[in-house]
């Protein structure tokens, strides 16, 4: 028997999250680990009661980042609007980059703390846009205030300039609400 079914070590605040967005969302968890695992591991960390349902990659057919695993879990849960939905996933190369793959808005849990490019490895939040520019949240060191920090691509500066402006415009009226 896999040993890792009976382990169940929390991450910090991760409990409190879950029963905060349970109540304002419905949770779904989504794994490449096999389902009995998961299961009995939420279980023994008494988490299984904010999760509606769990989406095993053994069960669908097929593993995260494929868009198929994901497009599975949608249609089982009925959503039609994927604006409605957001992952939030520590891993990024299954997580965000299936996120991306279906062109589902993403947030990577840095739970290793890698960081992102030169910024620090701690209390940084990073939301991956289906383009794959990307804008990272975190909290001056210094001061009591947010820092955004924002990363785009494009075929040259003029298309980086247009996508930058559209994405601190959309920022600043969703922060200004």
């Amino acid at each position: 028997m896999n040993s890792l079914n009976y382990i169940a070590k929390e991450v910090d605040g991760a409990y409190d999250l879950l029963q905060y967005l349970s109540n304002k969302y419905e949770v779904f968890l989504t794994s490449n680990a096999p389902y009995d695992q998961q299961w009995n591991r939420l279980k023994i960390a008494d988490m299984l009661k904010y999760v509606k349902k769990i989406y095993a990659s053994e069960k669908i057919g097929c593993a995260k980042p494929n868009k198929r695993f994901f497009n599975y879990c949608i249609n089982d849960i009925g959503i039609t609007d994927k604006n409605e939905i957001i992952i939030i996933g520590d891993s990024y190369s299954a997580d965000v980059q299936g996120g991306i793959n279906s062109q589902i808005e993403t947030i990577w849990f840095d739970r290793n703390k890698k960081g992102i490019n030169d910024l620090p490895k701690s209390d940084v939040l990073k939301f991956i846009l289906e383009d794959e520019s990307w804008i990272a949240v975190r909290p001056s060191g210094t001061e009591p205030k947010i820092k955004f920090y924002f990363g785009c691509n494009g075929d040259n500066q003029e298309i980086v300039d247009e996508k930058l402006d559209r994405i601190i415009e959309d920022i600043t009226n969703r922060i200004n609400k």
